[in-house]
């Protein structure tokens, strides 16, 4: 599965990518998890 970034570059989708940032704008590591799951699970 790829992901196109902002810059216009694809990329392919990395949960853990997506867990650190989530977590770098202020959510739980719990969280962050469940919604990286909920990602891979609708894409």
């Amino acid at each position: 599965m790829y992901v196109l970034k902002a810059s216009g570059e694809k990329e392919e989708f990395k949960p853990q990518k997506l867990i650190k940032s989530l977590v770098k704008a202020g959510a739980s590591r719990e969280l962050a998890i469940q919604v990286a799951k909920e990602v891979e699970q609708q894409i």
